[in-house]
């Protein structure tokens, strides 16, 4: 009998080791992700792309006024909607534009509870500082308007990024390429195009203008733009920019009206 006893506890000793081998197999087993199409997005990058450019700059008062409700809107957001961080750089529209040089040092901002403040204070500085810098920048104007190329170059340069992508442009929408130049191609992914606009410098066919902004739109819309969203220059508040670019904002599209016969 008692050989017949070692036997079976030795069986039930193999089976109990198996049996905890492979709930220690199972339990080291890499978890296989489920790949949903969508990459996690964290933080917010934002560029301001402003043209200076001869059809479009110097900028007058009523210009830098609407940029400093950019600006003021862009901090709002960061301190109270947008996750953190928060990268915000703004460059300039110019004759080449694929790579230009920032008009203000690259701001991110990354609220803390025990800094005192003090990150809320360094966004609003560099902000200023930035518009202060434009201010130098405002009569070096360039002769063509390589609006493509920028916004090609404000693709790449944040492509790699893993925050949630606003572009927000400042101009007349006139592109305008050097002689013997073509314009850049680019392709959007998801990202946010906010159209800031008014008609060039020395523009009077309000029609065409018009027409422009329309193909403009259109033409984000089918290079893969999340949302577009389009505001009068003079017309833009800091409110309209705020509950437009707030989180889940359910908007494709934002368009005060403007009409060649003065009524809206």
């Amino acid at each position: 009998m008692w050989p017949h006893k070692k036997i079976v506890v030795t069986v039930v000793a193999i089976v109990i080791m198996g049996v905890a081998a492979g709930l220690l197999f199972r339990q080291k087993a890499p978890t296989k992700q489920v790949d949903t199409g969508e990459e996690l997005e964290r933080g917010e990058d934002v560029t301001v792309l402003l043209d200076l450019s001869a059809s479009f700059a110097p900028y007058g008062q009523g210009d830098r006024l609407t940029l400093k409700r950019v600006a003021g809107a862009i901090e709002e957001l960061a301190m109270k909607w947008w996750k953190p961080p928060v990268t915000i750089v703004w460059r300039r529209i110019g004759t080449s534009s694929l790579l230009p040089r920032p008009i203000c040092d690259a701001t991110e901002f990354s609220p803390r509870m025990v800094d005192g403040g003090k990150g809320v204070e360094a966004l609003k500085k560099a902000m200023s500082d930035c518009l202060a810098a434009l201010n130098l920048q405002n009569t070096q104007t360039e002769r063509y308007t390589d609006l493509s190329g920028a916004i090609a170059g404000a693709v790449q340069s944040r492509e790699f990024s893993p925050a949630k992508k606003t572009i927000i442009i400042f101009s007349d929408f006139k592109e305008d390429q050097a002689p013997a130049t073509h314009p850049v191609a680019f392709r959007l992914k998801g990202e946010t195009l906010v159209m800031v606009h008014r008609p060039g410098t020395d523009e009077t066919d309000m029609p065409a203008y018009l027409a422009r902004i329309q193909q403009w739109t259109k033409r984000f819309e089918e290079s893969g733009a999340g949302h577009v969203l389009s505001f009068p220059l003079d017309l833009m508040t800091h409110s309209d920019l705020v509950q437009s670019m707030k989180p889940d904002t359910q908007l494709t599209w934002i368009s005060k009206t403007v009409s060649t016969s003065g009524t809206a």
